[in-house]
């Protein structure tokens, strides 16, 4: 007689690779975004602040520090960065898919999920600075043309655009690295 364990596993074994690794994904998304709004330092530290001074560097910009985060100072118009955009959930939403892969796949497991978790931090970083400094510029474009109502549309739209380019962009190329070693893992 089979327990409920060997059923389950027999399940696991049996379904296609990218229904498992949707199944972690969304294991991982459950798990971890209750996370992102706890430890308001942590997030400030590793994520606001890494994503201000690389923004200020493009945007030409000073970059001061603040308790909410960081004020970057143009000379057009400043730029609040705080933890409304740091950019967490977005770092656990890569992190998730590319463990999801990482978990299915027939590769080593420790080093590979360290080099998943190192690849969704800084490309969560560079998405985000991206994010302030695109938003920004739509920003002030908007405000010439567009009625002061649609700001927030406009802040909404650049990040949206932005992060999905950096979220399909690292997993397509994700895909095909892990597809690669695959193909050379059955030969």
């Amino acid at each position: 007689m089979k327990t409920f364990y060997h059923r389950l596993l027999q399940l696991w074994q049996t379904t296609p690779e990218w229904k498992r690794s949707a199944l972690v994904t969304a294991f991982l998304l459950l798990a971890l975004i209750p996370w992102t709004d706890c430890m308001p330092a942590f997030w400030r530290t590793a994520f606001v602040m890494p994503t201000a001074w690389i923004a200020s560097w493009f945007m030409s910009a000073n970059c001061v520090p603040t308790p909410q985060g960081c004020l970057l100072i143009t000379p057009i118009a400043p730029v609040h960065v705080t933890l409304a955009c740091c950019a967490a959930r977005f770092f656990v939403l890569l992190a998730s898919m590319l463990v999801g892969q990482i978990v299915v796949s027939r590769r080593p497991k420790i080093p590979g999920l360290a080099i998943a978790l190192l690849i969704a931090y800084m490309v969560a970083i560079a998405a985000n600075s991206a994010r302030v400094v695109f938003a920004w510029f739509a920003g002030r474009w908007a405000e010439r043309i567009l009625p002061s109502h649609f700001a927030a549309a406009v802040h909404m739209g650049a990040g949206i655009m932005v992060f999905l380019v950096f979220l399909v962009v690292p997993w397509v190329l994700f895909m095909n690295i892990i597809d690669d070693k695959r193909k050379e893992n059955w030969r």
